[in-house]
């Protein structure tokens, strides 16, 4: 049995935690605190394997004694000992050559026996005899569901290790030291490279582009030129510091994690942040710790974004007209892109945040319009060859078609015209993902010549067919994408709010469109959910919790208008309660079975994946389109529910309309077993059985459904209005004599 370790029958381990002495040493002289630290450095700097006869011990004064023939070096930049390499040679490229890529650095490191003497550095050697292996701290990077970790650095405890393992800038300048390696050994630059925005480490892309998954955006080079750039509009951000290089790298991926998920249009695979304008990556980061629930960094980001905008666009804070715009903004195609590319994230951060950043959207609007129209809605007349010339008109073409659903998601949201009719569109819908996220060239060359892959229809083309194929048959030979499919339902959802603004003098927004226009409409909806059904996204969960919502919000707004009722612009939870009382119930006709049956089935499918789960879900919540429909879901049952309550017809209802009533009180039974403290969530049924509830009941627990998945924790502000409004809608239907005044 080997001998209790010196350190640990002294107590010695104790003691260290607390005095930060640096017990584990190396035969090149460092020392470190922890075990794992020595063991990260003796993989990364590729020692070999000590001999005890060529170690460096330790005399009783705590000197280090040198190599003979080697002088101690008082440079700070050099490490004792003749076998240590400077801290220099970190920046080489050959020495990021040889060290690999940093997953397959991190998985073949074994681990440092225990019971060496303290006093004198490690024998790599020993391990490997012993065979012994506690386990360190990174040793957890050989777990293969851990594997995404092994990129990630652990920043080390005291400044003398900071300066040792080489993470001072001053000491390695143009590089950032960190175990992602074999990036850096494709860069080639050399020590000091120039921190000009012209400078690029982007040699070669064409060829390869490392992924999303193995390259850090922001990197000590990027974040030193994004600080020179933001030095040009000080006098504009009143104080405004960009975060660190850390906080700011983790923004812009949790914006391509999060929000582009559902709508992408910034090509992360050639992305450069040092070619792209402040105003841009700031609005990135902003959207991104929005995501990472950082509110308040999200507000700073936003801001000083938005005071860039304005400078770049000569706009003024007045809300200037779309002519006066029209008038300023003549810029050319590039210079348009880049700001619209800026306008349309910092409107998807404003349409749904604080009222500090919602007294912007007019402005962003008013940019927004006119740089589509010169950015361009027609395809160019040359296909790309190229992959990125590819990229460059796939990211165009996405960037006017996100642009036109975020309008589209406003026109919806707040009960505003729209800004871009859909008819002027004649852009290419958006290609599938998997060509979209291609890392290469050979990738995405390989993945245009499967069989079955083609170029997507433009998107008035496709509109068109699903809106005749009731009459005319037209032949749908076109495989819809996910985000072809986000696209298209904006487009039918903004025929709808047409059709009610030409109709008007003849419906009420209580009415029903035209007969023909509904059948129109109807038999496109199910040719959207066909094409839907037959695409890769309709597989998931996620995928059928889409479908539901927005093929409900689309039935329910064919049959009523709840828009001039919402009032989601006041952002005030009262104020919106009152104005649904206002709407009047909904009659138990048999043109709204459809939408009954799809707003049941939103409600089916929140409660069978769990109302917490879903509510705590970010991937399920975050997008306002989707909680949007699952708002007026929830007040169209409702009302409908209140009706029959209010008519007491229950014994009259159609076999479809008790179908969907048996499966209503289903769901919310189960809803009811399921959830923690249900006499609190559904105070307004007294508690009986849920087998029991009337109509009113089961209104009021439909709400309460809805109202606890919107008001959860969620990235948007929005989100907690709707569901707060909900709530005091239930308890104003529950017990209105209470609230009159």
């Amino acid at each position: 049995m080997s001998p209790v370790p010196e350190a640990i029958s002294s107590g010695r381990t104790l003691e260290t935690t607390h005095t930060k002495e640096r017990p584990y040493r190396c035969s090149c002289g460092l020392s470190f605190t922890r075990r794992d630290l020595l063991k990260r450095h003796l993989t990364i700097s590729r020692h070999s394997a000590s001999q005890p006869e060529d170690i460096h011990r330790q005399p009783a004064d705590g000197g280090l004694i040198p190599e003979v023939g080697n002088p101690p070096s008082k440079e700070v930049g050099q490490i004792p000992g003749g076998t240590a390499r400077r801290i220099e040679d970190l920046s080489s490229p050959a020495f990021f050559e040889e060290a690999g890529n940093a997953s397959e650095v991190l998985s073949r490191s074994p681990s440092i026996p225990t019971d060496a003497n303290p006093n004198l550095p490690y024998d790599f050697a020993l391990e490997v005899v012993s065979g012994r292996d506690e386990g360190a701290p990174l040793d957890m990077i050989n777990d293969p569901s851990l594997a995404e970790l092994a990129h990630m650095w652990e920043m080390p405890n005291t400044q003398s290790e900071l300066e040792t393992t080489a993470w001072r800038s001053d000491l390695n300048p143009g590089y950032e030291v960190c175990p992602r390696l074999s990036e850096f050994a494709q860069r080639r630059d050399p020590p000091g490279a120039d921190l000009s925005v012209e400078s690029s480490f982007r040699q070669g892309m064409e060829a390869s582009v490392p992924s999303a998954a193995t390259r850090d955006l922001v990197t000590q080079h990027v974040h030193q030129t994004l600080q020179n750039m933001l030095a040009e509009y000080r006098s504009v951000l009143h104080g405004f510091d960009l975060p660190s290089q850390f906080r700011l790298n983790r923004y812009v991926k949790s914006y391509f994690d999060g929000w582009t998920q559902h709508l992408a249009f910034v090509h992360e695979p050639t992305l450069d942040l040092e070619e792209s304008s402040i105003d841009f990556v700031l609005a990135l980061a902003s959207l991104g710790a929005q995501w990472c629930l950082e509110q308040r960094n999200a507000l700073n980001l936003y801001l000083a974004s938005m005071a860039i905008l304005r400078r770049r666009a000569m706009i003024d804070n007045q809300f200037p007209s779309t002519a006066r715009l029209g008038q300023k903004l003549e810029f050319t195609p590039k210079k348009a892109y880049n700001l619209l590319s800026t306008a349309v994230i910092l409107l998807g951060y404003a349409s749904w945040e604080s009222p500090t950043a919602s007294s912007d959207i007019s402005t962003l609007v008013c940019i927004t319009t006119p740089c589509i129209e010169m950015v361009g809605l027609t395809e160019c007349a040359a296909a790309g060859t190229t992959w990125l010339h590819w990229v460059e008109q796939e990211s165009r073409r996405r960037l006017c078609l996100v642009a036109f659903v975020l309008l589209e998601t406003l026109s919806v949201a707040y009960n505003l015209p729209p800004a871009l009719f859909g008819s002027r569109i004649g852009l290419q819908l958006p290609c599938e993902s998997r060509l979209w996220h291609a890392t290469s060239a050979e990738d995405w060359a390989r993945l245009r010549a499967t069989p079955g892959s083609r170029d997507q229809p433009l998107y008035r083309d496709a509109l068109s067919s699903m809106l005749q194929w009731h009459t005319a048959r037209r032949r749908l030979d076109f495989e819809m994408t996910a985000e072809g499919g986000y696209v298209l339902m904006h487009g039918l959802l903004q025929r709808i709010h047409l059709l009610r603004e030409v109709s008007a003098p003849l419906i009420s927004h209580e009415s029903d469109l035209p007969g023909a226009e509904i059948d129109r409409l109807k038999g496109a909806l199910n040719i959207w959910s066909m094409l839907w059904d037959r695409s890769s996204r309709s597989n998931s969960d996620l995928g059928s919790f889409i479908s539901c919502t927005l093929l409900a919000l689309a039935h329910i707004r064919i049959h009523i208008d709840f828009s001039p009722y919402e009032r989601l612009a006041s952002r005030d939870p009262t104020l919106i309660a009152v104005s649904l009382l206002r709407c009047p119930p909904i009659p138990s006709t048999p043109s709204i079975i459809s939408a009954l049956a799809y707003a049941t089935s939103a409600l089916s499918f929140t409660i069978g994946i769990g109302i917490d789960s879903l509510a705590k879900n970010y991937k399920y919540t975050s997008a306002i389109r989707h909680a949007l429909a699952g708002f007026e879901s929830a007040i169209f049952l409702s009302k409908w529910l209140m009706s029959l309550h209010e008519a007491r017809e229950r014994d009259h209802l159609t076999e479809h309309e008790n179908s969907i009533l048996h499966r209503i009180k289903q769901n919310l039974t189960e809803a009811y077993n399921s959830v923690n403290n249900p006499e609190d969530m559904f105070v307004w049924t007294q508690t009986r059985s849920p087998s029991d509830w009337n109509g009113k009941q089961m209104a009021l627990a439909t709400l309460a459904v809805w109202g606890r998945v919107l008001k959860h924790d969620s990235p948007w502000s929005i989100l907690g209005v709707m569901g707060a409004s909900l709530d005091q809608y239930a308890s104003r239907l529950a017990d209105p004599d209470s609230f009159i005044t």
